[in-house]
């Protein structure tokens, strides 16, 4: 089994949907690097399992969501455990408290491409007593526009060009790579 066929049976498997799942869950809670990098992984070399990869992403997204909303009141120094995550800051945490205040639950659509992590938001919401329903409801809309069409998106670039993937997996490994790394880098140092 060359490199090509390795990968695509990775993206393909079961196993796949598992790490996906986890990742949602993962970042939604402590994790500081979205779902995307792997959704993007699997799309370029499984586009037909992108969309179930996403699925499983979204699941464990609400129901990292739900933990989070759960214990964010019994645990007062979590704020403290985000500023220290990379591109967090103690302002980004007053910018989502205070868009929450105003907003309400609409702030998790207007920060969509603000850079402003999920967890922030419903930590916010969960000290604000927002309700549950509404919060785990724009999640799960924060995660269809964010997440969803980032996968789609690379979903149809691994169709369209499926046959040089395939004949390339690892120069195209390699500048997915390299574009997840330059993305991280301006986010966590530049933005």
């Amino acid at each position: 089994m060359d490199l090509g066929d390795r990968l695509v049976a990775i993206a393909e498997s079961r196993a796949a949907l598992v790490v996906a799942g986890v990742w949602g869950f993962a970042e939604a809670t402590l994790f500081f690097v979205v779902p995307d990098v792997w959704l993007g992984f699997v799309a370029l070399f499984a586009p037909r399992r992108a969309l179930p990869a996403f699925g499983i992403t979204l699941v464990g997204a609400v129901l990292g969501a739900l933990v989070l909303y759960v214990l964010a009141p019994m645990l007062p120094g979590l704020p403290g455990y985000f500023d220290a995550l990379p591109a967090i800051s103690a302002e980004d945490i007053e910018r989502t408290t205070s868009s929450l205040r105003a907003d309400g639950p609409l702030a998790f659509v207007s920060s969509l491409f603000q850079g402003l992590p999920i967890k922030l938001h419903v930590h916010a919401a969960a000290l604000l007593g927002l309700p549950l329903p509404g919060v785990l409801a724009m999640v799960v809309v924060n995660r269809l526009l964010r997440i969803g069409l980032v996968t789609v998106g690379i979903a149809v670039v691994g169709h369209v060009l499926r046959a040089p993937i395939r004949r390339h997996p690892a120069i195209t490994l390699t500048l997915y790579g390299l574009g997840v790394i330059a993305v991280y880098i301006y986010f966590w140092f530049l933005r």
